[in-house]
């Protein structure tokens, strides 16, 4: 019935982003502070933490630099 009728699915989508919307604006903290990890005083969360971040940087410049060398030498 959705499906043949794409206005109504499309108005569903946007009534349930709107409720969504709204429920998150009327929630607080739910199940942690707003930053645990630069909160910790732990120095190896924070250091892990910023070890994964470094490594997802440099893998993604990889990616970049490789997406780059195939796109223009083709």
């Amino acid at each position: 019935w959705i499906i043949k009728n794409p206005g109504i699915g499309a108005g569903l989508n946007a009534l349930y982003f709107v409720v969504l919307a709204w429920r998150l604006t009327q929630t607080e903290q739910v199940m942690h502070p707003p930053s645990p990890i630069l909160t910790s005083e732990s120095l190896i969360i924070r250091g892990f933490f910023f070890l994964l971040l470094g490594c997802c940087l440099l893998a993604g410049a990889f990616l970049a630099h490789w997406l780059d060398k195939k796109v223009n030498s083709g």
